[in-house]
């Protein structure tokens, strides 16, 4: 078989290897370069120092003064004046000049001497004794540099690289006897002589590096054409007429005789052949299978998904409970259940379950338990008995043996009693407004296993903010890659300071720190979780507007009449009034740029403890105001970084700042102790 010797690949390789050899003659043509401007600008700064300090030890500080107010030369400055022009001409520098800038604005500078080379004589203008010269026409870098050696003493270098010219400028500070800093002495030094040697110097690299660039490609050309390319090519070929065909290939394959991984490759190829023709008949039929029940996987997974009620908030009409909640199935159908239902106007029951096992069997089981007991509640029994009644209709006929751990609560919303029953599932969290706890009873047996088993009602007294969280274990079973639980105490620590976020927010920041614990591992287990919050005068209170400029004050008008309503010290609403307003402005201007969008605030003030709660959230781009640096307010304003100000403010008078990113939005929460 012949093959083409310049084919798509070798062109590829080639063209490589081709940029390559020029990539390498750039780098080692710009890092000549680099290194040559680096040594000469290293000695053209020591050397103009040099010359600089020769010139300042002619120069009398204490002098400096007097010639600037009267604008008149003497026979000391006659000296000075040709002794420095004896280091110009001798140190074959352009020009010499020692000059006292504004101190002030460092508009202008006025010259005390001025001394300009013989062979620029006639060409730069001479400025005189007392003579001004605005300092506009200088970068601001400059400007930066004349400021630090005037305030500070610095000494500085600059370099500047043109077309036309190319120089070095050097200027150190004019000490009087008391050791002030009166005046500056600059010089300024050609370089053209250097950069025509620099130029010199890269075109002779450039030349070299090319040679032997073109030496290695030739070279490599040939290597990869006889040890590479060909035999690619010729695998290449084979193994395409193999998919056209689905037939055995014709033994070309071995005339590759490579000791490497190319004929390794070559003789796997040939066995390969046989055997994806032996699979890929087996494969159809297996295919046509799996289809099948994925297709059936989905409806169930419809099925399921249509079951379990959704949408947020649950009950758009009711203003006196917050209710969320959620189910990921571990496969494409779960066995974990979770219901709630308004039985009447002032009792809400609440339901989490977890079947034993997973996939299909799970969810049927899953379909009927919630049947039964959503059918039961609704006939007005109590907890105890809506599970002793579904409990012995579920050991019926249950020859599969499988089971369900059920928590059942039923809360009177008008006194905040909740009634309760758990069969071995786990204890739910109950926050009482203050602190978060387990809400722990003896567990009774679980659904399905026994018939006739009886079950223990509990009670419990939730107060207007408190919140109830109910789960299955595979919130707490949720382990990383080494195998380590999630756990009950991290679950805990998952829920603390999340006293201010509305039911579905809760759930999604619980559902974040598995994530984040779990990373990359599998989940094993399907994980339900239902967030229950009774509200009440101290709950929190919602405003959505656009995130624009005009809606602040709209937004402050919204928490100053809660705080009023909350009998808050009026003197604390100037540093609210600043928070809010930092946090609100950085929404308005950059979350959506340059688009629009809105953005939530919530306000809340709780009694016990008596604290103040703000929430922003927007929908824009992920940005954490909180990790800019706090800006050093020891030093001087010029010296200063923009921007940061406003945010250490909001941090310095609120108690609490804290930002995340959930569910695609942006929430700043910040805390203030009433």
């Amino acid at each position: 078989m012949r093959t083409k010797l310049f084919s798509k690949l070798s062109l590829k390789i080639l063209s490589g290897a081709l940029l390559f050899a020029v990539l390498l003659c750039g780098t080692v043509s710009y890092a000549s370069f680099r290194h040559f401007k680096n040594v000469f600008e290293s000695q053209y700064n020591k050397m103009t120092r040099e010359f600089a300090y020769l010139a300042l030890s002619y120069i009398d500080g204490d002098s400096i003064n007097g010639y600037i107010t009267n604008k008149t030369t003497d026979e000391n400055w006659n000296s000075v004046a040709e002794k420095l022009a004896e280091v110009v001409n001798i140190a074959d520098i352009d020009y010499l000049s020692v000059t006292v800038p504004d101190s002030i604005l460092h508009k202008t500078q006025c010259y005390v001497f001025h001394c300009v080379s013989a062979h620029l004589a006639g060409r730069l203008k001479t400025y005189s004794v007392g003579e001004e010269e605005p300092l506009d026409r200088l970068e601001q870098s400059s400007i930066i540099n004349i400021k630090k050696l005037m305030l500070l003493g610095r000494p500085y270098t600059e370099y500047e690289y043109s077309a036309e010219y190319n120089y070095a400028t050097t200027a150190i500070p004019v000490r009087d006897s008391y050791n002030n800093v009166v005046a500056m002495l600059s010089l300024t030094k050609s370089m053209d002589e250097v950069m025509a040697l620099q130029m010199q110097y890269q075109r002779r690299i450039v030349e070299i590096c090319l040679a032997v660039a073109f030496i290695f490609f030739s070279l490599y050309i040939v290597f990869l054409l006889n040890v590479m390319i060909r035999p690619i090519l010729l695998l290449t070929h084979s193994t395409q007429i193999f998919m056209q065909h689905h037939k055995g290939l014709s033994g070309i394959l071995k005339s590759i005789r490579n000791k490497d991984e190319l004929g390794d490759l070559a003789r796997a190829i040939e066995k390969m052949s046989a055997d994806l023709t032996r699979y890929i008949s087996e494969l159809t039929s297996v295919t046509a299978e799996k289809e099948r029940i994925s297709t059936e996987l989905n409806v169930a997974t419809k099925i399921q998904s249509d079951m379990l009620p959704k949408g947020y908030p649950a009950f758009p009409e009711r203003h006196d409970f917050d209710l969320f909640a959620s189910m990921e199935p571990a496969k494409e159908v779960g066995g974990d259940l979770y219901d709630y239902l308004l039985l009447d106007d002032d009792h809400l029951m609440l339901v989490v379950g977890d079947v034993s096992g997973k996939g299909v069997p799970a969810a049927l089981f899953m379909v009927i338990a919630k049947t039964l007991i959503s059918s039961h509640a609704r006939q007005g029994l109590s907890p105890a008995q809506i599970f002793e009644t579904t409990n012995n209709q579920l050991c019926q006929g249950n020859e599969s043996g499988l089971f369900v751990t059920c928590w059942l609560g039923i809360l009177t919303l008008s006194t905040g009693e909740l009634r309760f029953v758990n069969a071995g599932h786990p204890q739910p969290i109950l926050y009482d407004g203050r602190t978060f706890s387990y809400l722990a009873t003896k567990p009774n047996f679980f659904l399905g296993g026994m018939s006739g088993v009886k079950y223990t009602e509990h009670t419990a007294k939730l107060k207007a903010g408190a919140r109830l969280f109910v789960y299955t274990d595979g919130v707490t079973e949720a382990t990383d890659a080494q195998n380590v639980l999630f756990g009950e105490e991290r679950l805990l620590d998952a829920v603390v300071g999340c006293e201010a976020l509305n039911a579905q927010d809760f759930v999604l920041r619980v559902r974040a720190r598995i994530d984040a614990f779990v990373a990359e591992a599998e989940q094993f287990d399907d994980i339900t979780m239902l967030d229950l919050i009774l509200k009440g005068d101290d709950a929190m209170k919602e405003l959505e507007v656009q995130a624009v400029d005009e809606s602040l004050e709209t937004v402050n008008e919204f928490i100053h009449s809660i705080l009023s309503e909350q009998n808050v010290d009026p003197k604390l609403f100037m540093q609210i009034d600043l928070c809010v307003e930092e946090i609100f402005v950085n929404i308005a201007h950059y979350a959506y740029a340059p688009a629009s969008g809105t953005a939530l605030v919530r306000c809340a003030v709780e009694q016990n403890p008596r604290r103040l709660t703000i929430s922003l959230t927007d929908g824009g781009k992920p940005f954490n105001p909180l990790d800019h640096a706090d800006p050093d307010i020891t030093l001087a304003l010029e010296e200063r970084d923009i921007g940061g100000l406003g945010i250490f403010l909001t941090k310095k008078y609120m108690d609490s700042v804290t930002y995340e990113y959930l569910d695609g939005r942006n929430i700043l929460t910040m805390v203030k102790n009433l």
